[in-house]
């Protein structure tokens, strides 16, 4: 054999496929590489400052939660059923929205309200759009303009609670029960601060509703002139209502986009509000508080000042 032929042999060998086997251990393979991250996407959750204490909350029952992971930041007997009072009415704004028009029209019925009793003020007889009597039950609470509105939608009381009961069902509020639409009755509305997490988040879902608890203050105008009383027995113009909200944390240093208030005497002072700034969404509630205000706006301060995003 010639050089020429063993050269050509020798060549055929080294670029010949290697068999199975052939070698003693695989080549490892090329470890994968992690992706990029730029520093300066947020986390897709709040992650807790080693140096964070506790806030000290005096409520029967808190809840602050970030709304768009479902963190619990901080929770005091989340899941104790408690009477909720007027908080009662999102949930009562949640069935209205979603079975009326902004600009259907409401006349005012009779009603038995006590002295008592919060209330918009407004006048048998009046006529309003739907949702400027909206405002009356959101912004001031008023239990008439609340029952006039669940009239609307259902032609009674009871009818409008099943419907009440119903969505809670629907929406898993396994510790909620409604007896009225308003949270003053003769039973209790009652509820936990989980549940309204859930209810709050479905009713501040809808832009009717979030317009509304948005607002401190609101001049609403019935739609007719009033028919003629002994006080005032030539009416030239509609009745008006200032509505003052009976949120104070409305327009403070907090981005505090909404909420709603709730006081009776079997509930105590309660309270959900939702703050919203850039990626920060928090929903705090508080149930039977000696200080409702300070107590959510103190959660809502630590969290903030506890918690990267």
């Amino acid at each position: 054999m010639n050089f020429l032929t063993q050269l050509g042999l020798l060549a055929a060998v080294l670029v010949s496929p290697i068999a199975p086997g052939a070698l003693d251990s695989p080549i490892p393979a090329e470890p994968p590489q992690p992706p990029q991250v730029s520093m300066r996407t947020p986390a897709p959750f709040p992650v807790k400052k080693s140096d964070a204490v506790e806030p000290v909350v005096q409520a029967k029952s808190a809840l602050l939660v970030d709304v768009p992971s479902g963190t619990v930041l901080y929770s005091k007997n989340p899941d104790a059923r408690l009477p909720i009072a007027s908080i009662t009415k999102l949930m009562s704004a949640l069935l209205i929205v979603e079975n009326t028009k902004s600009d259907d029209v409401v006349t005012m019925p009779q009603l038995n309200n006590r002295p008592e009793e919060s209330l918009m003020g407004a006048k048998a007889g009046d006529q309003f759009r739907l949702d400027d009597l909206l405002a009356g039950s959101l912004i001031v609470s008023g239990n008439d303009a609340t029952t006039a509105l669940a009239r609307k939608v259902s032609g009674s009381d009871d009818k409008f609670v099943a419907a009440m009961n119903k969505k809670a069902d629907e929406l898993g509020m396994s510790e909620t029960y409604f007896d009225n639409p308003t949270g003053y009755g003769k039973g209790e509305n009652v509820s936990s601060a989980r549940d309204l997490v859930t209810l709050s988040r479905a009713a501040m879902a809808q832009p009717r509703i979030r317009d509304l608890v948005a607002q401190k203050e609101r001049t609403v105008t019935a739609l007719n002139v009033p028919a003629p009383t002994p006080e005032n027995p030539a009416p030239d113009k509609p009745n008006e209502y200032k509505l003052n909200t009976t949120d104070i944390l409305l327009g403070g240093y907090l981005p505090i986009v909404g909420g709603k208030t709730g006081t009776s005497d079997a509930a105590g002072p309660s309270l959900v509000s939702e703050l919203s700034s850039g990626n920060r969404q928090l929903i705090a509630i508080v149930l039977n508080s000696p200080n409702r205000f300070q107590e959510n706006k103190s959660m809502l301060d630590w969290a903030l000042n506890s918690y990267r995003w």
